[in-house]
């Protein structure tokens, strides 16, 4: 549960964003695409019946497809039709709908159009137009098609807003889980215990700072076989959390040395040696190319991690606005010289040698 939760605070925004975007998709198409009214109809080709007998029935279904498949595209049908429903002409193909029931020689008709008056009324003027006495069209002939029902009103056959709504919601929904699982597949970061230990193989990790239990029995197995005093070299990648950081170091058996190392020359922070035990204090969210990048340079310095912990990062503060040096000066503040400021890579590599110093001070003081 704690992975998922972390999953979805960091890739929330990617399901809203979609979201937002195919409803807002959703809407413009919906009020884009011109809004069309069907109105229907069923016309019955009888079968031959006569004084001699009621005739083959089969002879009306097959009359019954030719006319499906004729008039919609007969010259006079699109002619009357488009000038009673405000079709064009040559549209009504697209708009004129015949099917034949299954089983029978009913055709099922269905006209389509920008208005429902204009539906209607070009719907009536197909029905009089084939089942006249006789037919205006001329395809058809007297007597072959009798009227069964012709709706007088029409309705509308465009998507609703809210079902559009809904229809775009759901797929933006989807689009924007499939899209954030990729994305977080594509951002290699360490986020989980599972990936610190993945990138460093043998080394043993653990979440948080630790406990001194656990710290003072790791110092014990160091010092098996050794009459040597168990130095720890504590090298932080990324920006682990300070207070974090602290607790582990404290955590530490009394009269163990703990120092801040730092592995980049340029960050002026002490270098770990062999004789020591690293310990690595990896802040999560930091990309897997850093940590193997690490990795790869302790190699170079045939420097095996001993241990690892997966803290919190340090947390972004909005940096003040700088104060004149005036100012400072007016009101009585200490003015620090910049030999005695802090750098970026102490708080990067966590390279601090008054903490290293006072450190050792307190490991070498007469008891």
């Amino acid at each position: 549960m704690t992975a998922m939760r972390e999953f979805v605070r960091r890739r929330a925004w990617i399901v809203v964003a979609c979201l937002v975007v195919a409803l807002g998709a959703a809407g413009i198409i919906e009020h884009t695409i011109p809004v069309s009214y069907s109105a229907s109809a069923a016309l019955l080709v009888p079968s031959g019946f006569n004084a001699n007998g009621p005739g083959a029935a089969s002879e009306a279904d097959n009359l019954a497809a030719t006319y499906s498949t004729v008039l919609p595209e007969d010259s006079q049908v699109q002619q009357l039709v488009g000038a009673a429903s405000g079709v064009a002409p040559t549209d009504v193909p697209k708009h004129l709908i015949i099917t034949v029931a299954t089983g029978s020689s009913v055709l099922d008709v269905t006209l389509s159009a920008p208005t429902p008056t204009g539906a209607v009324a070009g719907l009536k003027a197909l029905v009089s137009a084939v089942t006249g006495r006789p037919p205006v069209v001329s395809a058809v002939a007297t007597g072959s098609l009798l009227p069964i029902h012709v709706n007088a009103t029409a309705a509308r056959t465009s998507t609703s807003l809210k079902k559009g709504l809904a229809l775009g919601g759901a797929i933006g929904l989807i689009i924007g889980i499939v899209g954030a699982i990729a994305w977080d597949r594509a951002d290699p970061h360490i986020d989980r215990l599972e990936d610190l230990r993945a990138e460093l193989a043998d080394c043993p990790a653990w979440k948080g700072s630790g406990s001194p239990e656990m710290l003072s029995s790791m110092v014990d197995m160091w010092r098996t076989g050794s009459d040597h005093v168990v130095e720890v070299a504590l090298l932080g990648i990324g920006a682990p959390h300070r207070a974090q950081v602290d607790n582990l170091a404290a955590n530490f058996p009394a009269g163990t040395p703990v120092h801040r190392v730092d592995i980049d020359p340029e960050a002026g922070g002490l270098l770990p040696t062999k004789h020591q035990r690293l310990v690595l204090a990896v802040a999560r969210r930091v990309p897997t190319a850093r940590v193997r990048a690490v990795v790869h340079q302790l190699q170079e310095l045939e420097i095996e991690p001993a241990l690892a912990f997966l803290l919190d990062p340090e947390p972004r503060l909005p940096t003040p606005a700088a104060t004149p040096r005036s100012k400072r000066e007016a009101t009585g503040g200490p003015v620090r010289p910049p030999s005695e400021q802090s750098s970026p890579g102490d708080l990067d590599g966590l390279g601090s040698r008054r903490l290293t110093a006072e450190r050792n001070a307190t490991a070498e003081a007469p008891r």
